[in-house]
């Protein structure tokens, strides 16, 4: 793909010594299977996919964010907290969306055996529709939804979910929502009380956090 030929460029005309970048999981995983061929230093910036490391990983690829596992694992014991029998999933339809979900299932099944998925929404990355998918996942009655959408497929179901009362009475999880690149979008739509991953530091207004910001900006600004 286009990432893969860009890389090949930077390494045969501007002879780059190691590559550092990525955004989606499924470019991700082919520039870890570039680096592995062509025996370059990879460093996946924003690829949530576990195969970078895990079942494609190779000793010249490293990653600077907690992997989709990770990610979902940190959210799963509070979600299991919520006690939720019947469960509503939405995501993107590509590789981070995809491992996410299964992540999701396996590791709830084993905190909540007698868990329901009753209703599963894979949307186009970029491209859902949101007033068919909210619809969809309204007509199941879920306890509860397990979101992965971000960017502006996020902002699409917000809003549509927000319009039609899919949120009302039923508890959200989500994958990144948290994080201000996906949050600060929203503004006044961003939903309440979703139980989310994500470091909006600019909005914890606590004595400690303040002091920890303080000095992390003292140190390294």
């Amino acid at each position: 793909g286009d990432s893969v030929r860009v890389a090949e460029e930077l390494v045969k005309r501007e002879q780059v010594s190691l590559l550092f970048g990525g955004f989606l999981s499924n470019t991700g995983l082919a520039l870890t299977d570039y680096a592995k061929q062509r025996k370059i230093f990879f460093l996946a910036a924003e690829p949530l996919t576990d195969k970078i490391v895990w079942h494609n990983g190779n000793k010249y690829t490293y990653r600077l964010r907690p992997s989709t596992y990770m990610l979902v694992a940190s959210l799963v014991k509070d979600a299991a907290k919520l006690k939720k029998k019947r469960w509503a999933i939405v995501y993107p339809n590509y590789e981070y969306g995809q491992s996410a979900v299964a992540s999701f299932k396996t590791l709830m099944k084993a905190a909540q055996p007698d868990i329901e998925f009753v209703a599963e929404q894979a949307a186009p990355l970029g491209k859902i529709d949101a007033g068919a998918v909210t619809q969809a996942l309204a007509d199941a009655k879920p306890d509860a939804i397990f979101n992965v959408l971000f960017a502006t497929d996020l902002g699409k179901f917000v809003r549509e979910g927000n319009t039609r009362g899919l949120f009302e009475g039923r508890e959200v999880v989500s994958l990144l929502s948290g994080e201000p690149e996906y949050l600060d979008p929203l503004r006044a739509e961003a939903p309440t009380n979703w139980l989310v991953t994500g470091y909006p530091w600019y909005a914890i207004n606590t004595p400690e956090h303040k002091k920890f910001v303080d000095a992390y900006r003292k140190k390294y600004n």
